[in-house]
Formats: C-alpha cells, structure tokens, sequence
C-alpha cells in the first residue's frame, strides 16, 4: 500500500546524486547504463463504460499499450467483465471514489465511505489491494491524506478533454506537452477522448515511447542507475509495508544507508515527517528547499558518477512528476 510513495523516494535519490535540474549532467561512456526506452503513463478517468472502455481496450490491446484506469465505484456493476479485462491485459486499475465525490469539505464518514466502498468492491473482483486513489478534482484535505492510507496519484498532462470534446484538440494538447515521464489524464467515456488516445499512443509510440503504468513508470524510476548505490528506499517501502509509519521508516532506512554521507542524513531525515504533509504546492517547496541544503553532496556525488560514467539524469522525473503526483 505504500508503493505510491516511491517519487518521494526517488526524488531524495534525484538530490543526492545530482540528478535534479540545473545537476551535472555527464556524457555516456561506453558502461553507461541507459534506459532503453521513453517511458510515458496515460491515465483514464470516470470509467468504465461500456462502449468507449470496451473500445478503448481493444485499441491499447492492438497497440501493445499499458494503462492506468481510476474507476468510480458505481459504474463497475454490470462492467465487472470490463474491469477484469483491464487487469488481465496489463492494465493498472485504481479508484476515483464511488460517487465521483470531492474529498474536501466532507465528513470522515463520507470520505472513508467513497473511498472503501469502491476499493472493497475491487478487492472482491479482483484480489489484492489497496488501490491507488485519484481523488475527483484532484482535491483532498491534507488532514486526511493519514486518514486514508492509500497512495494518491495526480496528472502533469491534462487537455481537458472533458471539456473540448474534440479528438484534434486534445490530441495536440497532449501532443505539445509530452516528455519521458509524464502522466496524461484522459477520460474513457467520451468517445472524442478515446479517439485521442489512441492517436496519442499511435504518435509517440512512433517517437520511441513507451507506455507503462503509473506504478511501473515509478518503480522503473527507482532502478535507473543514478539511484542504483542507495539502499534505503526498499529498507523503507519494507518498514512501511511491516506497519510502520513513514517518518518512522525513512528515518530507520536513511540512518542504515551508507551510501548516504553523515551530513546529508542530518538534513535528510526530518523529510520524512514532511512527505505528504501537505498540498502539492507544499510537497514542491518542501522540497526545493532540501534541495538548495543538498546542493553541495550532490555536486559532489555527481562528480563521482562522472568519473564513474554511470551518471544517468532523467529531467523528466523532477520536470514532470514533481508537477503530477500528490502521494499520501
């Protein structure tokens, strides 16, 4: 269930290592480890429904594409069929609540009625669990990101194909503004948007991209080789998973590390109290912040990976996912 805090992990890995915008960037060498592909995640919204999921399905299928999809609960009786489909074709289903509700304003009852009544319908359909949560609107109060345990993932790429509902438009939209390791947020039950993205995927799949998952494009993050020396992210994702709570974790994770310098851990460990403690204009500042503080390990772990020719920074994962996911 603590799977969806991986980008902060990363992130901390992106400082440390100089990998964060404006780091050094070094030139491959001929052992350079470098990722085959441009990794991509496309989202869906507000499904499922029958005939543009069902279509939308068979087109990813096709193609070869991965997905995520965030399901209101509701809308799953009588699409049952379609959702094992999503899981059995390599698709990553979540949930977006059952009445497609926004989770600011409303009473922990309510909140924990949206959100637990679709995840125990998912859960009886499909097995396992939690399911990651896209809160409608994107909106959920900072007091009960706790409260509800489940990683929340947000979007870097929105065309608002809701509200266009034209196929050229929200194509070109996505068009514009893709780059490795964004997440587009798209919603299958409009056909004009299902159009859309099957062209999207047409188009950059001809550039070289790659589409995943939102779980798979975070966990790939975190095996790239900038991030390869550190130990502490799967020390702390096994605490977490163990029942710990995540400032109690990445503390016992960060103060194991050896890979991680003495003065950097001093600065390092309060992060833990801080990660998801606010909205995501907090979580960015946050971590600028440790950023400018860690400025001169990373400068100096970048040198090392230089002469190493083992330095590979991926822009995207501070440009685009900083800009996309609130995790809780």
């Amino acid at each position: 269930m603590w799977r969806g805090r991986l980008f902060f992990l990363c992130l901390a890995l992106a400082l440390l290592s100089g990998c964060a915008p404006g780091g050094p960037v070094a030139e491959a060498g001929a052992d350079a480890q470098l990722p085959a592909d441009k990794l991509i995640a496309i989202t869906f919204d507000d499904g499922p429904r029958r005939n543009t999921t069902e279509r939308l399905l068979d087109g990813l299928q096709e193609r070869g594409a991965s997905a995520t999809f965030f399901l209101i609960g509701k809308q799953i009786e009588g699409n049952e069929d379609l959702v094992r489909r999503m899981q059995a074709e390599g698709h990553q289903v979540g949930s977006h609540t059952w009445n497609h509700v926004r989770l600011q304003g409303i009473s922990r009852e309510t909140l924990q009625r949206e959100v637990g009544r679709t995840e125990e319908t998912l859960e009886a359909l499909l097995g396992g669990g939690p399911y990651w949560l896209r809160p409608p609107y994107g909106a959920v109060d900072a007091a009960d990101r706790e409260l509800l345990q489940v990683p929340m993932i947000k979007w870097s790429i929105d065309p608002r194909d809701w509200e266009k509902l034209n196929t050229a438009q929200v194509k070109a939209a996505v068009l514009e503004n893709a780059a490795p390791n964004q997440i587009i947020l798209l919603h299958d039950i409009y056909d004009t948007s299902v159009d859309a993205a099957l062209e999207i995927v047409d188009t950059l799949q001809g550039e070289g991209y790659r589409f995943v998952t939102v779980q798979e494009l975070l966990e790939q993050l975190c095996r790239e080789t900038a991030y390869a020396a550190f130990q502490f992210p799967v020390t702390v994702l096994s605490g977490m998973e163990q029942g710990l709570p995540l400032a109690e974790a990445w503390a016992a994770g960060i103060r194991q590390d050896k890979a991680v310098p003495e003065p950097a851990k001093k600065l390092l460990l309060p992060l833990g109290e801080e990660l998801g403690a606010s909205d995501l204009d907090g979580q960015a500042a946050t971590l600028a912040q440790y950023r400018m503080q860690l400025e001169p390990y990373a400068a100096e772990a970048g040198e090392k990976c230089v002469q190493r020719q083992r330095l590979y920074c991926s822009l995207g994962l501070l440009g685009g996912l900083l800009a996309a996911i609130l995790l809780c």
